[in-house]
């Protein structure tokens, strides 16, 4: 299986620079030490991402592709947080980030970022 205590297992992830590009080996996503995420910066993201309604709106478009892509974007928007960690710090847990995108709209029972016509109809906006 690849989840381990609930959350899936990530083998690895690619630390994102502006100037190069290493992969980092994470084997367990439970070795957390801020906030529950792994590190300042991951949460930070996070938080914008989960609290924002525009930030959220943009991810959502993004959402079969992924944070690294989703990245590029916000990038062109501001190259960092408000609270100054850059979209693409090289400490940045992508693959937890996407894991937290997913949850997110796993929960709400939207499929790939988008609201089903099922679940409008359950809401009874249509």
């Amino acid at each position: 299986s690849n989840t381990k205590g609930g959350r899936r297992k990530c083998s690895s992830y690619v630390s994102m620079t502006q100037n190069s590009m290493t992969t980092t080996f994470q084997t367990n996503l439970t070795d957390t030490t801020y906030n529950g995420w792994t590190n300042y910066e991951t949460w930070n993201v996070a938080l914008w991402l989960g609290n924002d309604e525009g930030l959220y709106n943009l991810a959502r478009g993004f959402a079969e592709h992924g944070y690294k892509s989703l990245s590029h974007m916000l990038i062109e928007m501001s190259p960092e947080t408000p609270d100054g960690v850059k979209w693409d710090d090289e400490s940045l847990n992508v693959c937890e980030l996407n894991e937290m995108l997913a949850e997110y709209y796993e929960k709400r029972g939207w499929v790939n970022g988008v609201v089903p016509e099922s679940k409008l109809k359950e809401l009874e906006i249509i």
